[in-house]
This record gives structure tokens, sequence and C-alpha cells, in this order.
């Protein structure tokens, strides 16, 4: 689950259960060449490649925080370096998930909940140092996505009831609705060229979920 491209397409990052837990591995676009990651007692997931100019050598990823559905257990925020095999925890204390460098690499936005109901997107330093809180709701905010030019985020609230994906910029300023969308939409995800946003939204259905894939202009 959790499959991920590197930049250049060649290579995917994935979660793969293996002794009873989720460990991260990566392998060829062409399905060969796999290699376990994580040899760890914990679970992982929402793994992402290092930006282009990085040249794709890191993994950022969180610990499962949801081992004990409903409630939330605490999550770290880590970075892999494939090139040397070592593991660095970048953020932990508290439940942290959804990691997303920006494309420079100097920062990472990431969801943190902050009491039992509230989650918020937070930004840090590229060393996990300096959290502060960009969106300062008490809605559930997350779901963080760069626009690859680094000046805006995208990020799924209710802060209107239901989940619908908004934008800002990366100091937290500027907020503003991409479209006004019934339903359940979550994680974002830029076109190369940042005019366009794609995102998932879940609308109840016939005694189910009815799950569709959208797509909206941005007027930048």
């Amino acid at each position: 689950m959790d499959p991920s491209p590197n930049p250049d397409g060649k290579r995917l990052v994935y979660i793969s259960v293996t002794a009873g837990k989720e460990q991260l591995f990566t392998m060829n676009a062409d399905t060969s060449e796999s290699l376990q990651i994580t040899h760890d007692d914990a679970d992982h997931e929402d793994p992402a490649w290092s930006p282009w100019s990085a040249d794709s050598k890191r993994l950022i990823y969180c610990t499962d925080d949801d081992l004990q559905p409903l409630h939330k257990n605490d999550s770290d925020i880590d970075v892999a370096d494939l090139s040397t095999g070592i593991i660095t925890t970048l953020i932990t204390g508290g439940v942290n998930t959804y990691p997303a460098w920006s494309p420079d690499m100097k920062h990472i936005a990431f969801r943190r909940m902050v009491g039992e109901m509230n989650s918020e997107v937070f930004i840090a330093d590229a060393d996990g140092g300096n959290a502060r809180n960009l969106t300062n709701h008490p809605a559930f905010d997350g779901w963080a996505a760069w626009s690859p030019d680094g000046k805006l985020i995208a990020f799924a609230s209710n802060r209107n009831a239901r989940y619908q994906i908004f934008i800002m910029k990366p100091d937290g300023t500027d907020v503003h609705l991409v479209a006004n969308t019934e339903g359940r939409a979550t994680v974002p995800r830029w076109s190369p060229d940042g005019k366009t946003l794609y995102f998932t939204n879940c609308v109840s259905k016939d005694y189910g979920t009815d799950c569709e894939i959208l797509v909206s202009k941005l007027p930048i």
C-alpha cells in the first residue's frame, strides 16, 4: 500500500506487511529489485521521496497513529537515507503524520494532533526543529501538499462542516477554498505546473460510500 514514485519515475517506495509489521520497501518501476528499508517493530505509513534537488536519496515517513482506533497513539516522523541506510527521527512527541518536504528541502509540513479532536497543519525546519502551527483553527486540518514552486500549501479541512480542499501560503496566511465540494475531500496532489489540484472526494450513497477523483484548476 501507499505507493509513491521517485521524481524520475524509475523507482517506487511502498508499504508491505512483513512478520506482522508494516515495513518500507523500494523497488524498480518494472517491479524488479525489491529492497526492504525498515526492519523494526513499528508500523509505518505515508512514505515520500525527497525532491529531485536532493537526488531522491532520502525517504520521509511516519509511524502508524491508528494502532488502537478510534484513539490516536503517539507517532513520529522519520527519514531513511538510502545511500547510508541510516534512519533518523526528525519529529517526535505527540501524534505527527503525513510529512511532506518543501521543494527546496528547507522545511517539512506535517499534521499534528492538538488535543483529542483537533488536527493542525504544522511546519518545521528540515531537521525537525522550530515546529509551528500554520492553520491554528478549531477544525480538523491536515494532508498538506506543497506546490511545485513551494509558494503554496494545499490541505484538507472540515472547517465548513465537511472536508474540503484549501490552499494557503507557507506562513499560514491567505487561506482560500479550492472548490465548494460536497462529501469528504482529502489528500490533495499538485500537477507539475502548479496550476491544478487533484483530490479524492467521498460521498455516502446507497448505504455505502462513493469515492471519486476530482480536479480543480487554480486561478494562479
